[in-house]
């Protein structure tokens, strides 16, 4: 009897309430599932609010960028009752909902021994600007701040695709557990280009970089096999979209499966979630093919499920057998200690 991993409601509930909502994250919490995501930025005063996209105008219709907003102005906006979801989805809804502050979401979730993933956005490209590294830098810390004042370290993982934000997490509490999320839109080829830019001011790289990185498209599956990103951020989860896991057009041809790189290059004893998204992304998946996929990634390793379809999910994992271990507080978490390692060798 195989233990199947644990199950996380991106961006809350979807299918109950609209994304990153108060009431569609609570909807998660009480239900069957073993945790909740949700998508944390802050306005231009330094509020932190439950929100995903950068601009208001897909989910409330008002055009404008988030970043330009004091709260005051987001309080009163209602997200509508008709959302679109990708290229060809579009959910309905009994009432319209406010956008949320974190610690007010937080704060409602709080003790119901789930596994809670705060994703810091806007996170696919790395900030370029001064403005830009120190807006990132401010959010990282508040939400820092803020896990502290409530007491939830034990039961909170912060996660970004953009480093700059997970780096003040580590840095104002050092046992808040960090993540960088690897995402498919690193292989292109505009985004690698940036990330070896800016990459280079993150702890330990430099030096690093002049070494051994690459140039051109194998940059990315060099960051995704050594974990020098994660490791150089004092990360302690690796989670990547479903479809690079164990696919060979995403590795160097070096290396074998994703768990043998963790193994190697991270920790012996790393496990690693799998982010399955069947509504956002630009494709349609066949959930007969994905139970065999997630079938295959369990047996080797995979330990939690970050899915915009909860409950299709946890159903595709009950038809192979076993039970659903608990999270809290047996979730297990390996700290990483900071040596960079290239399959094998050490790089410095």
């Amino acid at each position: 009897m195989v233990s199947k991993p644990a199950v996380i409601g991106y961006k809350g509930n979807m299918f109950s309430h609209q994304e990153n909502t108060l009431e569609g994250i609570k909807a998660a919490a009480d239900g069957k599932f073993q945790g909740v995501h949700m998508q944390v930025q802050a306005t231009s005063d330094d509020k932190l609010i439950v929100f995903g996209d950068e601009n208001l105008k897909r989910l409330t219709g008002v055009d404008t960028p988030i970043r330009q907003l004091k709260y005051e102005a987001i309080a009163g906006t209602n997200i509508k009752t008709e959302v679109k979801i990708g290229l060809n989805v579009t959910l309905r809804y009994s009432k319209s909902v406010k956008i949320p502050l974190l610690e007010d979401v937080l704060n409602a979730i709080k003790g119901k021994g789930q596994l809670i993933y705060i994703e810091l956005v806007p996170s696919i490209a790395p900030p370029a600007s001064p403005l830009e590294r120190d807006h990132a830098l401010r959010v990282g810390k508040g939400v820092a701040k803020l896990i502290r004042k409530l007491n939830m370290i034990n039961e909170v993982f912060v996660v970004s695709s953009d480093p700059f934000k997970l780096l003040p997490v580590s840095h104002e509490n050092s046992n808040i557990v960090t993540g960088w999320w690897f995402k498919k839109e690193f292989y292109k080829i505009p985004t690698i280009e940036k990330m070896r830019k800016e990459f280079v001011d993150l702890k330990g790289l430099r030096n690093c970089y002049i070494k051994t990185a690459p140039t051109g498209a194998q940059f990315a599956p060099f960051l995704y096999e050594t974990g020098i990103v994660t490791k150089s951020v004092n990360g302690s989860l690796f989670d990547s979209s479903v479809d690079i896991i164990n696919n060979a057009a995403y590795l160097s041809g070096r290396a074998d499966t994703t768990i043998a790189i963790l193994k190697k290059n991270y920790h012996p004893q790393m496990k690693y979630g799998a982010i399955l998204k069947f509504y956002e992304e630009d494709q349609t998946r066949d959930k007969k093919t994905v139970k065999s996929q997630l079938q295959a990634l369990l047996k080797k390793g995979m330990d939690r499920v970050i899915t915009d379809d909860p409950q299709s999910v946890m159903t595709m994992l009950t038809a192979v057998g076993g039970s659903y271990h608990v999270v809290f507080p047996s979730f297990n978490v390996v700290f990483f200690s900071f040596s960079l390692v290239l399959l094998g060798q050490h790089l410095f």
